[in-house]
């Protein structure tokens, strides 16, 4: 990557932010002049790629700018204070955000993995850009993995797995979750991985003559009908279909393997389709989902659906806005070209109060002050395992395995749990220690009057506010 080929990318900036970004270029090609990569590549090419990535998804002028300055801090003799004099307090920030703490202050280094990934991790409730600087950087050095040896592949590889995927799919990056999957699949195991691979390919090119004629049969009916639409085609990930095989023990029944991605102008367009596509093909009920009106926690919105389709091929259409599209591809990221100007004041307020997973996680930061403890309650708490239920008003609720109707009660109705009298699932009864499940329907029933809660409740709460809140209660009696 050459400085020439991001300055194209860029067009969609103003002169005077390709000047800040021409001096940040400038500072880090000194810098950073005397360092190769392990391709033997000058190492100034890594946060220009960084910063390609970001301007794929039409960063601002300051996120470039820390893209290409992100490793400065860290192994140059530039310091943070003359990037702010520089560049301006914004960038500075985010250049702090992504740069490691140094180990000169851990006695050990397990101490400084815990404080940086704590870091990382709490770098949502600070800018939500660090973490998506973060991300293209991590996109880039697996990209390029293979230049390191075996034992550090392996090891970025599991970090990759363990920690940024799931980040991407908290903030709803689904192309770089799904990217950063394959490659961390590809070097933790890569016989599977090759398997997998042509096993993919193998359904892809068996299923083509059907995906053509769907294709085209699905993009004319919507015309025929006013309905503006694109129709393009998704294949599930390698490392999905090896999850897809685990799960189903069937390689011949994996049902979104292949699907269409139909995009159209309006939400009721997607209603429409959706009929559209019903009357085409029979549809296998159960495998519907309507995240239009239920979003996903991470505010994926599509209708999907399954269907019978040609040649005995099963087929899966997602039914979207534009709008949908770039959020489901993209994530929060898609801000940058949904909201334009002041892009990223919108992404933290909207981060902050429609993202579940930032309550559990400003509540586990606070809770916790001890690094190593962090980690282990946000590996159970966020990072593990995950069930969805559902509450009386059919809402979405992302729980960790494990999770009980205490757990339930706290994360729906924090200030009334207190006077919960009886919880039903699925319509029964059930104890406050009930174990829930993936796609149970909760109901609670108050009573505003009356106090239920006692320390039992403490012995069957697994996240962190509900422990929190039922300790303030308790120690007001």
């Amino acid at each position: 990557m050459k400085f020439e080929e991001l300055i194209i990318k860029l067009d969609y900036l103003s002169e005077e932010d390709l000047i800040l970004i021409k001096k940040s270029y400038d500072m880090a090609s000194v810098a950073h002049s005397h360092q190769l990569r392990d391709s033997g590549e000058p190492f100034i090419t890594h946060p220009l790629a960084v910063a390609s990535i970001l301007a794929d998804w039409k960063a601002d002028r300051n996120t470039i700018c820390a893209a290409i300055l992100h490793d400065i801090v860290e192994d140059t003799n530039i310091t943070l204070k003359e990037i702010e004099n520089l560049f301006g307090e914004n960038v500075a920030s985010l250049v702090d955000g992504v740069t490691k703490l140094t180990s000169m202050n851990f006695s050990s280094k397990l101490e400084n993995k815990n404080a940086n990934m704590r870091k990382i991790i709490t770098s949502f409730r600070k800018d939500v850009r660090i973490i998506l600087i973060k991300l293209a950087d991590r996109l880039h050095n697996m990209r390029t993995l293979e230049y390191k040896d075996h034992k550090k592949r392996k090891i970025k590889a599991l970090e990759t797995m363990d920690l940024y995927v799931p980040l991407a799919y908290f903030i709803g990056a689904y192309n770089v979750k799904s990217e950063l999957e394959d490659l961390s699949f590809k070097f933790l195991m890569p016989e599977i991985y090759q398997d997998t691979f042509i096993l993919r390919k193998n359904v892809l090119t068996n299923a083509d003559l059907a995906i053509e004629e769907m294709s085209h049969e699905i993009g004319t009916t919507l015309t025929d009908n006013d309905i503006s639409n694109d129709i393009k085609l998704h294949i599930k990930n390698i490392y999905g279909v090896h999850k897809r095989i685990l799960e189903k023990e069937d390689k011949n029944n994996i049902h979104d393997l292949i699907s269409f991605q139909v995009i159209v102008n309006e939400v009721m367009d997607c209603y429409l389709s959706l009929g559209y596509i019903h009357h085409l093909y029979r549809p296998i009920c159960e495998e519907f989902k309507d995240y239009i009106s239920s979003p996903k926690t991470n505010m994926y919105s599509s209708l999907n659906t399954t269907v019978f389709g040609l040649d005995s091929t099963i087929m899966q259409s997602h039914i979207r806005t534009r709008k949908m599209h770039l959020i489901d591809t993209l994530g929060i990221g898609a801000y940058w070209q949904l909201k334009g100007k002041g892009s990223e004041e919108m992404m933290q307020v909207d981060i902050q109060n429609k993202y579940q997973f930032y309550k559990s996680l400003t509540e586990i930061d606070e809770a916790y002050f001890n690094n190593q403890e962090f980690i282990d309650q946000v590996n159970r708490e966020l990072l593990g395992k995950k069930i969805y239920v559902y509450d009386s008003k059919g809402n979405s609720i992302e729980l960790p395995v494990g999770s009980t109707i205490i757990d339930f009660i706290y994360k729906t109705c924090p200030d009334n749990a207190q006077n919960v009298k009886e919880a039903s699932v699925n319509e029964n009864v059930v104890p406050y220690d009930y174990v829930l499940n993936n796609s149970d329907r909760v109901n609670l029933t108050l009573n505003r009057n009356v106090t239920y809660l006692d320390s039992s409740w403490l012995e069957n709460a697994h996240i962190t506010l509900a422990k929190r809140k039922i300790l303030e209660t308790l120690n007001n009696k």
